[in-house]
């Protein structure tokens, strides 16, 4: 994604003093390219720029964006690795940052020739290879509880739109807790 910003992307953002949880409201700009399903512009910079800080990135549901790894069912997208999101096949605790943007509904599944997707299901299957520290980023309508394995926490939850006329959808991110996010979180707050 080769859009740059000016400014912080904390610009529109409210931390909730009790939580500590990001929120607010970015306006990402409709995506460009013949392909449906790309991430919004800028989204991608504003969520490296806050939370990665190196090492690989995985993309289940890759689609055409590639970012650093995809993976994807569809051969012809040409994914990193052709697999499937409910199951992929990395080992446990490999990955820094996990973007996430699967179909959100069946008319999505339709349109993108996609089997129907477990978000439950893929969120756990993505916390399991990220490593202690590391952010799941989920773009979706829906604004999915807690999950309920492991050590995460939210971190943020932000509205995402592409302007009039387009649904707004909602950026869910959360970090895995590791040795050292006791420390993360305490510069974190302040």
């Amino acid at each position: 994604m080769g859009i740059r910003l000016k400014g912080s992307p904390l610009k529109y953002l409210y931390r909730n003093p009790k939580t500590g949880i990001l929120t607010g409201l970015w306006a990402c700009g409709r995506p460009s390219g013949k392909y449906w399903g790309t991430w919004p512009p800028g989204l991608i910079w504003r969520v490296k720029a806050l939370w990665h800080h190196g090492g690989r990135i995985l993309e289940p549901f890759g689609g055409l964006a590639h970012i650093d790894i995809s993976t994807d069912l569809q051969a012809h997208l040409n994914p990193t690795v052709l697999a499937d999101a409910h199951r992929l096949p990395f080992r446990d605790n490999i990955f820094s940052l996990v973007l996430m943007d699967p179909p959100y509904s069946q008319e999505y599944e339709k349109l993108y020739h996609s089997p129907r997707v477990h978000l439950v299901k893929a969120i756990h299957e993505s916390m399991r290879v990220l490593k202690p520290g590391g952010i799941l980023a989920l773009l979706h309508f829906l604004c999915p509880k807690n999950p309920s394995i492991g050590p995460f926490r939210r971190i943020a939850l932000i509205g995402i739109t592409c302007g009039v006329n387009h649904r707004i959808r909602a950026l869910s991110v959360w970090r895995k807790d590791g040795p050292s996010f006791l420390l993360e979180l305490r510069s974190y707050l302040e």
